[in-house]
């Protein structure tokens, strides 16, 4: 027992603590992460006939979490965003004139305050959701989570679509170029 002295049983109950410790850590970690992925089939893919009163409620919620909305003014934001769906692409309308129509209707809604820092959050993303209208990755995969697979399908479409657009515009002229050194633009 001449090995068992206090430092070591001190050193020893330090280890096992520290142990714990990271243990706890890293289960926190664990729980936090799972939790926050989605567990089961989304609203949207229980209830696809539903779909433009639940993207209008989510809209809505996300308006309240950034702009610190009240749960009236989030259920006015909410029934004008369903009475006015987003028109179909294949329709040919402009959905920004629809976007900018629907904003109109809900600036009456919010606050002075509220108003100014949603038109910040615009300015800040370009008006269309990025720097130089791009879409985060991050943001791109929030949106997935709250699709069905057939809308996630066409999601990923339209991305492609978007993705050889731009490329084809960069060969061709004009975007592609540097400020300034676009084709017809004095020098």
């Amino acid at each position: 027992m001449a090995w068992l002295t206090k430092t070591r049983v001190k050193y020893g109950l330090a280890a096992v603590g520290g142990f714990y410790a990271v243990a706890f850590a890293g289960y926190l970690v664990y729980a936090g992460v799972n939790r926050m992925q989605p567990h089961g089939p989304s609203e949207l893919e229980l209830h696809p006939e539903r779909q433009a009163e639940i993207s209008a409620q989510q809209r809505a919620d996300e308006m309240k979490t950034r702009l610190n909305l009240t749960d009236d003014q989030t259920k006015q934001i909410a029934d004008i965003l369903k009475s006015n769906p987003a028109p179909d692409p294949s329709a040919g309308g402009d959905p920004r004139e629809h976007w900018k129509g629907l904003q109109e209707k809900i600036a009456p809604v919010l606050t002075p305050d509220q108003q100014a820092q949603a038109l910040q959050m615009r300015g800040q993303f370009g008006g269309r959701g990025g720097p130089g209208g791009r879409l985060s990755p991050e943001r791109i995969d929030e949106i997935k989570t709250k699709m069905t697979p057939e809308q996630r399908e066409r999601f990923e479409q339209a991305l492609q679509r978007h993705q050889q657009r731009r490329q084809q515009g960069g060969q061709q002229g004009g975007r592609g170029f540097p400020p300034g050194n676009a084709p017809g633009r004095p020098q």
